[in-house]
């Protein structure tokens, strides 16, 4: 496959935002969606894929939840590797859905991303630096 275009998306509640600049920075307290839209070869068909990636600090509810599945559904696709994770604190009643919880991310989705994933422990927009992880 080649890649046509990613985008990193911001998940506040139900709304979602384009992320512009630094979109292989995240940070501990974000949720974000990585969409990557990639033409098969064999096919020349485009595929879409989407990440939800949920920060270790980062406050997620029935809304984040709701806003990453209709991204997926608005994009054609299901979020890639979707896992149920019944412990954290605000879940729905069958377990938060998320696909990709900070530490774990899957090379493949660091790949579309250019390579390198760097995550900060601050907010998107704070000029000082706690900690940078690669």
């Amino acid at each position: 496959m080649t890649t046509v275009s990613v985008d990193v998306l911001s998940i506040v509640g139900s709304a979602s935002s384009a992320i512009s600049s630094d979109t292989s920075v995240f940070y501990d307290t974000e949720i974000l969606a990585i969409i990557r839209r990639a033409k098969v070869k064999s096919s020349g068909l485009v595929e879409t894929g989407v990440w939800g990636w949920i920060g270790k600090d980062a406050k997620v509810g029935p809304k984040e939840e709701k806003a990453l599945a209709d991204l997926a559904k608005r994009y054609g696709t299901k979020l890639v590797g979707v896992i149920s994770i019944p412990f954290l604190p605000t879940q729905t009643e069958a377990g938060l859905q998320i696909s990709v919880r900070q530490y774990h991310e899957p090379i493949d989705m660091v790949t579309v991303l250019g390579g390198t994933l760097a995550i900060r422990q601050v907010c998107r927009g704070t000029r000082v630096q706690t900690e940078m992880t690669c």
